[in-house]
């Protein structure tokens, strides 16, 4: 079992050969006080990785708190773990928690991030308080995502770009709160089974108008509860759901 804590600065994995953490912590510096204004406080990857039984908490990639009251437009992205374009995360059986970051508190993906069998919770973020998606894609597989802050937009999930993609396969995305729980600025989210669920407010937010199709959700099956603010929702792009949205 390893520990790395008190980060001041993040550990980086660089294209070289896949690579394996597994049965350990890793803790940011973010508690005692420190702030590490760089992209992945905790992680920077661009490699092949895989972190399994690893519990990854409090990377601060910002000076800003991001509370229910303070909006924030500072910082960097993927409080905990920044996956970069050539990066490959996998996530087994772990938590990823207390991530502080402008996007993304907890996870951000420019490549693609797998999470199974784990929990994300607690981030803090202006937008996407537990993940943010660039140009990546997101798999949950039989995981949480839950009780994520978005200061300004997105407790849980956001994606801004067209290129995103999320998918959802018995999965539970969940908290209350102030704004959004997944937001789609732009990009896709596919559900296979699980749920989202906002508690109070809106559960899934998509943007869109009939010149600009910008987003796309397809649901098999699973559950959308609470509201749900979709804008132009044939105009879009493909919206297929299930008798249970």
């Amino acid at each position: 079992i390893f520990t790395y804590s008190n980060c001041i600065c993040s550990i980086s994995f660089i294209p070289q050969i896949p690579l394996f953490l597994m049965n350990g912590n890793i803790v940011g510096s973010g508690a005692a006080g420190f702030d590490n204004i760089v992209d992945g406080a905790n992680i920077y990857n661009s490699n092949v990785l895989t972190l399994d039984a690893v519990n990854v908490s409090g990377g601060k990639a910002s000076s800003e708190s991001y509370s229910a009251t303070t909006i924030g437009t500072s910082g960097k992205y993927g409080g905990n773990i920044y996956n970069t374009g050539a990066g490959n995360l996998t996530i087994n059986d772990s938590t990823i928690s207390g991530g502080i970051a402008y996007r993304g508190g907890n996870l951000y993906a420019v490549g693609t991030i797998t999470v199974n069998d784990s929990l994300v919770t607690g981030g803090h973020a202006n937008r996407g308080g537990n993940i943010g998606v660039s140009s990546g894609t997101v798999y949950l597989n039989d995981s949480q995502v839950v009780d994520g802050l978005g200061s300004w937009d997105a407790r849980n999930i956001f994606c801004t770009n067209r290129s995103a993609y999320v998918y959802v396969n018995g999965s539970t995305i969940s908290g209350t709160g102030k704004n959004t729980s997944v937001r789609l600025q732009y990009g896709n989210l596919v559900m296979y089974s699980g749920a989202i669920d906002s508690g109070t407010g809106d559960a899934l937010t998509i943007s869109g108008t009939s010149s600009s199709p910008i987003s796309t959700v397809v649901i098999y099956d699973g559950s959308i509860t609470g509201q749900h603010t979709i804008h132009a929702v044939v105009e879009i792009g493909t919206i297929a759901y299930s008798s249970n949205y």
